[in-house]
């Protein structure tokens, strides 16, 4: 029984699907209106800290646009911990679900991990589109937009 398991374990040839890995992950803050920074949990007591999070086919005003502000608002507002507490209180629990086999490793050209965030299973780049403080855009990767 024991060879068996380890026969499984063992196979060179095993590749990982191309799919989705899923994190638990705690909001610090909101940087704009499409950016957030997120503590990861991996898993056996293993974090990431600190990490900014470009959410996957969304796209918000910058900040020194003038709607800019008022999506960053938006996001706060969605992702906001304490709504009975004067600004924005972090600490929210989301979900961090990146787009591929490459996982945490997929970031964009300015160094982000690209994801999607879910709160309570709901999209949070599809809530801010929805509010109308973001547009859905193509597939963003390292090098660019993908099609």
């Amino acid at each position: 029984m024991m060879m068996l398991i380890l026969a499984a374990l063992a196979q060179p040839n095993r590749t990982l699907p191309a799919s989705a890995h899923t994190y638990v992950a705690y909001v610090d803050r909101v940087v704009d209106g499409d950016t957030v920074v997120l503590d990861i949990e991996l898993g056996w007591g293993l974090w990431l800290l600190d990490q900014p999070v470009r959410l996957r086919n969304c796209w918000a005003p910058e900040m020194k646009e003038d709607k800019g502000p008022a999506a960053k608002a938006s996001l706060e507002a969605i992702l906001d911990n304490d709504h009975e507490a004067d600004g924005f209180q972090p600490g929210a629990a989301v979900t961090l679900r990146s787009g591929t086999a490459k996982s945490l490793g997929e970031r964009e050209k300015y160094g982000r991990i690209l994801g999607d965030v879910l709160l309570d299973g709901v999209s949070v780049g599809g809530e801010q589109i929805r509010r109308g403080h973001a547009t859905r855009t193509p597939e963003v990767s390292a090098v660019g937009p993908t099609t």
